[in-house]
């Protein structure tokens, strides 16, 4: 049986830095390049774990996503991989990690398939970011990357809203028009 996923699931436990170092290196090790996404990205490319984080996000070459499930298994998460969207995989503690499947182009494109079946296509340089967690250098999406990834194509809660702002703050980034402003459908 696949554990629950997502916010809210129970049981829930957030993913604390060290896991992060941990699946990390192991995907690496397992030769799975790897791209920090997501809250923790913005972390990692800041230089310091500003708050807390219910999951980890991670973008992967979707050649690698067998071997990505194989090492995360061995890890102890659960959960199926799919090619669009993102796949859940949970631990028994509640930690999840949110795999993003990549396909690489030879001209430097990356596509990444959505859930409702259109394309995210990352810019070629996107895929250039490094951030920093307990002093482990980790490869991430650009700050740019992120502030686009954040800050377009759905509204901010108030954690995402700081999370444009300190992008913003700390690269000198030009924020979206609008993004802070928005204030989430209830």
């Amino acid at each position: 049986m696949t554990p629950a996923t997502g916010r809210g699931r129970a049981p829930q436990t957030d993913m604390d830095a060290a896991e992060v170092v941990r699946l990390v290196s192991g995907l690496a090790g397992a030769g799975v390049a790897t791209w920090l996404m997501g809250g923790w990205a913005i972390d990692a490319l800041i230089g310091r774990q500003r708050r807390r984080h219910d999951d980890l996000d991670v973008l992967v070459r979707a050649v690698d996503l067998d071997r990505a499930a194989a090492v995360l298994g061995t890890a102890g998460y659960a959960g199926e991989v799919g090619v669009q969207g993102a796949s859940y995989l949970v631990d028994e503690a509640g930690r999840q990690v949110d795999v993003h499947a990549v396909a690489l182009r030879s001209d430097g494109f990356g596509v990444y398939r959505m859930e409702d079946g259109t394309d995210w296509v990352y810019e070629p340089g996107a895929f250039g970011g490094t951030g920093t967690v307990l002093g482990r250098q980790l490869p991430c999406l650009t700050p740019e990357t992120m502030m686009l990834e954040h800050a377009t194509g759905y509204e901010l809660d108030d954690v995402h809203r700081a999370d444009v702002a300190a992008l913003a703050k700390a690269f000198g980034l030009a924020v979206p028009h609008g993004s802070l402003d928005a204030r989430p459908s209830s």
